[in-house]
């Protein structure tokens, strides 16, 4: 059967549409002269502060990070059991050993009868009750659970398994050994070691122990809705000391110089809701604590956050350890200033592209626990 016959007029709008993309393809080509350069550049878009655009972090989760994992359901007979301090809003370890706790069983409530996950006390793992967050669902091991065939989970300042649990994880929450606890020499190879940040497992042979990430982090946006600086506009500065120190395998512990850059002027911690009441009305917060999450929290309120620098650690080293949430409006040092004032807008939005990610995170945690403990098993 014979091709159809264009008509004519037709003919000669391919041919000439044909005959512009030959030209553009040839001026792409060729060289730009130095000028037309210049003057192109002065045209150009500026590169965002941002290394993805906003609108872009959100269309990219409208996808649902949830899709590829949701499939996934735990055997009914799995469970974890975390053992934690008292829930404190002033204790950033503490929050998330019970966020861990509570995402656990929200993110697995649709498949699940029963919790996935309960809490014991750290200090007692078989005796009083603990203080919770009436906010999470974090039910406490009943007593008609036997926590030794449960998924022990612990903080790196715990010594040993007072669970008597067959499978342990052991979550490196800060360096290990610099606030209690073993060293990372001090662990059992055979447990699952999993990591806050990169830079908190740098001791952590990777030969010798099975490494994952565990990154938890309750950002409660709510409390920064009404952040508004005054009317009078944003002054002064904050000052924040807490765990003056920090910890490489290439140096060992270090403390900070101790001397900050502007006036102490130490921020009352009255609460979560105080603290960014605080940020809201200052220019900056300067933190002596290398890795506090209060940084976060006050360039999320606005201020630009300076962290004073660990001698001898550069940005990258301090990077891996203190993790993504630092990337933006937080500053390494005075002389970083300008970048994370430039990047302050970027904060909310790359957060809550990262919250978007935790149940993806999470899935893949409790996935790689199980392969983890199926493989050494069958040892």
């Amino acid at each position: 059967m014979a091709a159809p016959r264009l008509p004519i007029p037709r003919l000669a709008m391919v041919a000439l549409h044909l005959a512009l993309l030959l030209a553009q393809t040839v001026t792409a080509a060729r060289p730009m002269p130095e000028r037309e350069a210049a003057t192109a550049s002065l045209h150009a878009t500026p590169a965002s502060p941002c290394d993805i655009a906003p609108h872009r972090r959100h269309r990219l989760d409208a996808a649902g990070p949830h899709a590829s994992y949701s499939r996934f359901i735990p055997p009914d007979d799995l469970y974890f059991v975390v053992a934690a301090p008292h829930f404190s809003e002033h204790c950033g370890g503490c929050q998330v050993l019970h966020r861990l706790c509570d995402r656990l069983n929200v993110i697995f409530a649709d498949v699940r009868d029963t919790p996935l996950c309960y809490m014991v006390p750290m200090s007692d793992p078989r005796g009083h009750q603990l203080n919770l967050n009436q906010r999470y669902k974090t039910p406490m091991l009943p007593a008609w659970l036997n926590a030794s065939a449960s998924i022990a989970l612990y903080p790196e300042v715990v010594t040993g398994n007072p669970l008597a649990a067959e499978r342990v994880i052991n979550w490196i929450l800060y360096f290990p050994g610099v606030n209690g606890g073993p060293p990372a020499s001090g662990y059992d190879a055979s447990n699952l070691v999993a990591c806050y940040s990169p830079g908190f497992c740098a001791d952590f042979d990777g030969e010798t122990f099975n490494k994952v990430a565990l990154r938890i982090v309750d950002y409660e946006f709510t409390y920064f809705v009404n952040a508004d600086p005054p009317p009078t506009g944003r002054s002064g500065a904050l000052t924040f000391r807490h765990k003056e120190y920090f910890s490489t395998p290439r140096l060992g512990r270090i403390h900070t110089d101790g001397n900050f850059s502007v006036p102490e002027n130490p921020i009352a911690d009255g609460g979560k809701r105080s603290r960014v009441e605080q940020y809201a009305r200052a220019d900056s917060f300067h933190s002596m604590d290398p890795a506090t999450f209060r940084s976060v929290e006050a360039s999320m309120a606005g201020a630009v956050s300076v962290v004073v620098p660990v001698p001898g650690v550069d940005k990258a080293e301090w990077m891996a350890s203190v993790g993504d949430e630092f990337r933006y409006g937080v500053a390494y040092g005075a002389d970083d200033m300008d970048r994370a004032r430039a990047t302050l807008p970027c904060v909310m939005p790359h957060l809550h592209h990262l919250a978007a990610q935790e149940r993806r995170r999470l899935t893949s945690f409790v996935q790689q626990a199980l392969t983890h403990f199926e493989g050494r098993r069958t040892v």
